[in-house]
């Protein structure tokens, strides 16, 4: 089972982030395991930028969606 997380306890990670955050991503995917979200934060580095994972949604495999859920 995925882990849950509230906007509150997302944002809480957002501002826990050095160097600050300057752009959100979010990267929809899927596998063999099932279809996920990748919510991205991007920040400024020397070397430019970097996207550093903030949380991965996951729930339920691929079939879910033959069945219309």
């Amino acid at each position: 089972m995925a882990e849950t997380v509230s906007p509150s306890e997302l944002l809480d990670r957002v501002r826990a982030i050095a160097p600050d955050p300057i752009a959100l991503e979010a990267l929809w995917d899927g596998d063999s395991y099932g279809w996920f979200i990748d919510l991205r934060v991007v920040v400024r580095v020397d070397s430019g930028y970097e996207s550093r994972s903030l949380h991965v949604f996951k729930a339920g495999g691929d079939i879910r969606i033959f069945r219309g859920q």
